[in-house]
């Protein structure tokens, strides 16, 4: 069970709704209130968004066809990411030495000199550092770009 005191999102959706809890056995099955279906559909969305830990995917994979429905569409992944760029892109602008960096990354190469020309000792230094190789070699594991595949 979870009980969330969050009160960053709480403008409520939906009435709450009275469940049966359910129980093994013969044990007693109380009537429970619980958030109502586009309010935990809304927190099971948003905590994926936020997270992306694999037990948030695994809520939204596994939430009933009934609460997706609530969606009123089924968008498909490709679209959806694409409409996502789309909005995102203007507020998006990387300089030339920017978009070489973030296209190195992407082929597993961390350049550090593109984002810092004027600190090339600086640069160097971070380039070495643990937590950005780590990162570094867990990205080279992801799928390359937002399409195409990296061999592993």
């Amino acid at each position: 069970m979870s009980v969330s005191a969050d009160y960053l999102h709480r403008l409520s959706l939906d009435k709450p709704a009275a469940i049966t809890l359910w129980q093994p056995g013969e044990l007693d099955r109380p009537s429970v209130r619980v958030v109502g279906g586009r309010e935990l559909l809304v927190e099971k969305l948003l905590a994926l968004l936020d997270r992306g830990s694999p037990r948030d995917a695994w809520d939204v994979a596994a939430l009933p066809e009934s609460m997706r429905e609530l969606l009123g569409q089924h968008p498909d992944a490709q679209e959806l990411a694409a409409r996502a760029w789309t909005a995102v892109a203007p507020l998006v602008h990387l300089s030339p030495d920017e978009a070489a960096y973030f296209a190195a990354i992407d082929e597993g190469e961390l350049r550090l000199e593109l984002l810092f020309p004027e600190e090339p000792a600086e640069a160097a230094r971070l380039t070495a550092h643990p937590a950005l190789q780590w990162k570094l070699a867990n990205l080279g594991r992801r799928p390359k770009g937002r399409g195409g595949s990296r061999e592993t």
